[in-house]
């Protein structure tokens, strides 16, 4: 049992670690940061290699000129994900669909295919909604993702901490903060241009 979890905690420090050093660098990243080799001995140095797609530079849209006839939040929401998507340009990477595609099992989608295109829009609003948080200064808790997890475990009749051990593994943690801090971000939309 003790093998595990450091094999996990190192996982999860050795990302942090690999974040704030291309943090640290000015380097901003899309999709998750993987960790693909990592060392770590008892009074010696951390090493550690980590694979990642950078991101590009793109303009953002004035999201204060778009006039939201919806009343809920959701449609809300809804609105202001279709603008953004079409008045973004912004070239997403191939990599980053497929990665999209596995997490939803269709990893056989091709190019063009109704699942592409619709891990593409995910992926893309995901990079223009994460723009717009590093703009607003909003961030996820690991509070957040925390309670998120256990929502979802239950909601499939799981234990939380096998939930949590499943995701680190799939690299499922980052897509659940990326989703959090995207709901967060259409929220600070909403408020901050009073729709």
């Amino acid at each position: 049992m003790v093998k595990p979890i450091l094999e996990d905690l190192g996982i999860r420090c050795a990302g942090r670690i690999a974040r704030a050093a291309l943090e640290e660098e000015g380097i901003t990243t899309t999709g998750p940061v993987g960790i693909t080799e990592i060392s770590v001995e008892f009074g010696e140095s951390v090493s550690l290699e980590a694979e990642f797609t950078e991101l590009t530079d793109f303009i953002l849209p004035d999201t204060c000129s778009l006039i939201v006839d919806s009343d809920s939040d959701e449609d809300m929401r809804d609105e202001i994900s279709d603008f953004l998507l079409e008045k973004t340009e912004l070239d997403v990477p191939d990599e980053l669909v497929r990665q999209e595609l596995l997490f939803d099992g269709s990893e056989d989608a091709g190019l063009g295919s109704d699942e592409w295109n619709a891990a593409l829009a995910r992926v893309k609003l995901l990079m223009i909604l994460g723009a717009f948080a590093r703009r607003g200064g909003i961030e996820v808790d690991d509070r957040d993702v925390e309670k998120r997890i256990t929502q979802i475990a239950e909601a499939h009749g799981m234990d939380p901490d096998s939930m949590k051990k499943q995701l680190m593994r799939s690299g499922g943690l980052s897509r659940i903060s990326s989703f959090l801090l995207a709901e967060m971000t259409l929220d600070y939309l909403i408020e901050t241009c009073k729709f």
